[in-house]
């Protein structure tokens, strides 16, 4: 009897309650998932209106384009660059010795780059050149020892403005 009494008192109220927490517990999770769920739509309806916007704003620019033609160098049509060309510009021309290094550099031969950069590295005028793309030699060679090294000598090196 004490037994009947104590299931009918405590422990089936007690498992009613637990199953009415659960129910609560799930419906929460629910009601929390489709809070996400409708915050992810708002956000994507207003960052769809955002970039219906940008591509408005993009529409009203002609992408017309500009044309180089000619010898001097002109624009066709002329207003339309956002700069203005200068016909006597000067490039200077690459040391020999370093155009065969690169040259060499390009097509992936490091050794052959490596000694044509250190006979560049004897002429004074572009030794600082020369020893800059040597250290980016021995680093695509996977040696950053004498890469670093290298780097070392160019900041031993006296003053010279670089390209000079």
């Amino acid at each position: 009897m004490l037994r009947r009494r104590f299931l009918l008192t405590v422990l089936l109220p007690g498992v009613v309650l637990l199953l009415f927490g659960l129910r609560t517990l799930e419906q929460d999770r629910l009601a929390v998932e489709q809070h996400i769920r409708v915050r992810l739509a708002n956000t994507s309806e207003l960052a769809a209106r955002a970039i219906d916007q940008q591509l408005a704003n993009w529409s009203q620019f002609h992408g017309d384009g500009v044309m180089l033609t000619g010898q001097p160098l002109r624009a066709e049509p002329p207003d339309a660059t956002a700069y203005e060309f200068q016909q006597n510009t000067l490039v200077p021309e690459l040391d020999p010795a370093l155009a065969d290094a690169e040259r060499q550099e390009l097509r992936g031969e490091w050794d052959k780059a490596i000694t044509l950069y250190r006979k560049a590295a004897e002429v004074p005028a572009v030794r600082v050149q020369a020893l800059l793309r040597l250290a980016a030699t021995y680093s695509k060679r996977g040696r950053p020892d004498l890469a670093a090294s290298v780097y070392a000598s160019v900041l031993r090196q006296p003053h010279q403005p670089f390209g000079a």
